[in-house]
């Protein structure tokens, strides 16, 4: 599925870890960027790094806010697609005339 890709990507989890693997994957990304062993120029960068690892780790070890972001996904998919087409059909009327 190509929704979780980003989410495992910022964890470096293959597609289909355990729960025990997620969850080492993510002490060792927070020990890596938390903000109290990133000082200075580090620290910003630190701090959003360290906001999307636990926005991934949260969302890929529960399967009911997986399957609400799955949801999400596909929904946010669904609308960029339907204006797309929309785009494409007003394109299209204006070279007819």
């Amino acid at each position: 599925m190509p929704y979780f890709a980003w989410l495992r990507h910022k964890l470096w989890v293959e597609k289909w870890c355990t729960k025990e693997e997620l969850k080492k994957a993510y002490k060792k990304a927070s020990i890596k960027y938390h903000p109290d062993k990133n000082t200075g120029e580090k620290a910003a960068e630190a701090e959003k790094m360290m906001k999307k690892i636990t926005f991934a780790y949260e969302i890929l070890i529960d399967d009911w806010k997986m399957y609400e972001y799955e949801k999400k996904q596909r929904e946010l998919i669904r609308i960029s697609q339907k204006q797309a087409a929309k785009k494409k059909a007003i394109k299209k009327r204006r070279k007819k005339k």
